[in-house]
């Protein structure tokens, strides 16, 4: 039955719950920043001065369902929703798009007992602006939930480095710090990476840490190149609007 798993559980499997409309969800906003010029015309915008890239609002997500059979039953199914739905963070994934999942809080509102024959309700979600991919480029891949269309087959995963080792990394809308993982290391292994939007060149000794926030990878080709002897994955997890 189509309709939405929230944390662990389904709308549909768990609760009964049945959609009446399609999710709606709202557009992304992006967040400015613009500062007055007392000394000349127009202003100063300074949206994209500390990042180099648009930062965005939360988005809502309102979807409504019903709920049909015993009105006896039906009367205690509020509690349990109020229960679970108390704005616990958690991933979100729509039926129809099961590639992605969103990240948020749900709440229960708008709950309507006045039919003889069923219940209405909303369960509206504050979701982070991007939606992330199911799988990252470590897990291991489900076709069935694979969009052709937008979705990116990663294989990040035990990566020989001998020497030297150069990945490419599509990345996607949202800027994300990849992680690295190694294993059997002989030689220690460092990366060298070059960020085109703040225009540096970062070089990273990877032996003796896991992640680095030097690295962003950001929309379009990434280009990384591996220095060393053993194994790394690179742990990423692409998001889009």
């Amino acid at each position: 039955m189509d309709g939405t798993k929230y944390g662990g559980y389904h709308s549909y499997e768990k609760f009964g719950l049945l959609r009446s409309a399609r999710p709606v969800i709202s557009d992304p906003e992006v967040k400015t920043h613009i500062v007055d010029n007392p000394g000349a015309n127009g202003d100063i915008d300074l949206t994209t001065s500390l990042t180099g890239v648009p930062q965005y609002k939360n988005r809502t997500i309102t979807e409504s369902y019903i709920v049909r059979g015993d009105r006896r039953q039906r009367e205690h199914l509020p509690s349990r929703l109020y229960s679970h739905f108390d704005g616990s963070r958690e991933y979100i994934i729509i039926d129809n798009d099961p590639g992605y999942m969103w990240l948020g809080r749900s709440l229960v509102k708008g709950v309507d007992k006045s039919s003889e024959t069923h219940m209405k309700l909303n369960i509206v979600s504050d979701v982070e602006p991007f939606k992330y991919e199911r799988f990252s480029s470590i897990d291991d891949w489900e076709w069935d939930y694979l969009n052709f269309e937008t979705g990116i087959i990663r294989e990040y995963k035990d990566i020989y480095v001998d020497g030297i080792c150069e990945i490419e990394i599509i990345g996607t809308k949202r800027p994300s710090i990849p992680v690295f993982h190694l294993s059997n290391v002989t030689s220690d292994i460092s990366v060298e990476y070059y960020d085109g939007v703040l225009d540096r060149t970062v070089l990273a000794n990877l032996s003796k840490r896991e992640d680095t926030s030097d690295i962003i990878i950001r929309e379009g080709i990434n280009r990384l190149s591996f220095y060393g002897v053993g194994y790394v994955s690179i742990e990423y997890r692409g998001g889009i609007l």
